[in-house]
């Protein structure tokens, strides 16, 4: 995978070089990178928790968000900086350079010994497994469809930041890049608080993102009737960092429960609900705003996430219940009553002697069947 994204940023630096980048070209290039990275996601959400032991899950999980957000946030600044001053043809060669001391260190880590064996059987059906375990389990299911909501409506309020900074207040570019940067910072600050807190207990969702959850729609009504720009960024930020929150949190709660053989199939279905959440939820808000302006389509999406996020974690989460012996397992039940003693009239069986090494009912039942 990381040679796969190394070699499409490799090719479109070709192809700016040789004057062949089109816009049709850019948009495949982009689409491929676009593959690649979905293909990435999943493997870099299993990977983490496979390298510490189950109890620092919850910690390698924040870290690892602290790191990408640290990357989201300078990531942008560093590319714009190197384009200013040395063209986009060196941003794009360091960029495509980037991923190679990945292939070095990746061999190179360890997973823990006790992660299993690999699943048999096609792809298609090792990802229905992963699906059926997601369904079954409570909380699984319900973490995925609070996330579902979050990325419909909040999370991809941040992919339309573009309406919002030039549509709504004429900033222009300079705008959208201090709205992405705000939106950075906010969940930078919510990944830290994550690692700092204590210990997340498996089996429950966290109270952050609970709260966190319903606040960041409230936060898309807020920016919907907002006019302010000092206040725009300042709900960004704020928006920044109640969703991750959700995310970081509810995705630790899913990884503290799951077993190693389902992890990477059921984070890959975390990834298309995360950011296929968001892709389809731009789409639907950019079409609203069209059709019913800023104000109407944002209230109005945000009110059908909120009374799902009220159904969802207003109810109390229920025990998922216990697996199911396979038959192999399966006790056999206890009888109803001991073997039955000899006849009163059998006098042989009666003066019969019981077994020297044993008696009480043990004793009767081995003369009952010398009998």
């Amino acid at each position: 995978i990381q040679s796969g994204i190394a070699a499409t940023a490799g090719a479109m630096l070709v192809a700016a070089a040789l004057d062949i980048l089109s816009p049709a070209l850019l948009a495949l290039l982009a689409l491929t990178l676009g593959i690649v990275t979905s293909a990435h996601h999943p493997v870099r959400l299993a990977l983490s928790p496979s390298l510490v032991t189950r109890d620092a899950i919850a910690s390698a999980i924040a870290l690892g968000a602290i790191n990408f957000n640290l990357a989201r946030l300078s990531g942008p600044a560093l590319g714009g900086f190197i384009i200013a001053t040395a063209g986009a043809h060196w941003a794009l060669l360091l960029s495509a350079l980037s991923f190679l001391p990945n292939l070095v260190i990746l061999p190179s880590l360890r997973p823990r010994a006790d992660l299993g064996t690999r699943s048999e059987g096609s792809v298609f059906s090792a990802l229905g497994a992963g699906i059926r375990h997601a369904a079954e389990s409570p909380l699984i299911r319900r973490a995925m469809l609070a996330v579902g909501c979050v990325s419909l409506v909040p999370r991809a309020l941040l992919e339309v930041l573009p309406v919002l900074a030039d549509g709504v207040f004429n900033r222009g570019a300079a705008g959208l890049g201090v709205l992405t940067a705000a939106s950075g910072a906010g969940a930078l600050a919510a990944a830290s608080f994550i690692a700092l807190r204590p210990g997340q207990p498996p089996g429950h969702l966290p109270l952050s993102s609970r709260i966190a959850a319903p606040a960041a729609v409230l936060i898309v009504v807020a920016l919907a009737w907002n006019k302010s720009w000092p206040a725009a960024v300042a709900l960004v930020t704020a928006l920044g960092l109640c969703g991750t929150l959700v995310g970081v949190g509810l995705q630790s709660s899913i990884q503290l429960v799951l077993p190693d053989a389902f992890r990477a199939r059921v984070m890959s279905l975390w990834t298309m609900v995360t950011i296929g959440g968001s892709a389809l939820g731009s789409i639907l808000l950019g079409t609203l705003i069209d059709v019913l302006g800023m104000q109407m389509a944002l209230t109005g999406a945000a009110g059908g996430a909120l009374v799902g996020l009220a159904a969802l974690l207003a109810t109390p989460l229920a025990t998922a219940p216990e697996p199911r012996r396979s038959e192999g397992t399966r006790t056999k039940p206890a009888p109803t009553h001991p073997h039955p003693e000899p006849l009163p009239d059998d006098n042989h069986a009666r003066n019969r002697p019981r077994c020297p090494a044993q008696g009480g009912v043990a004793g009767r039942t081995w003369q009952y069947r010398r009998r």
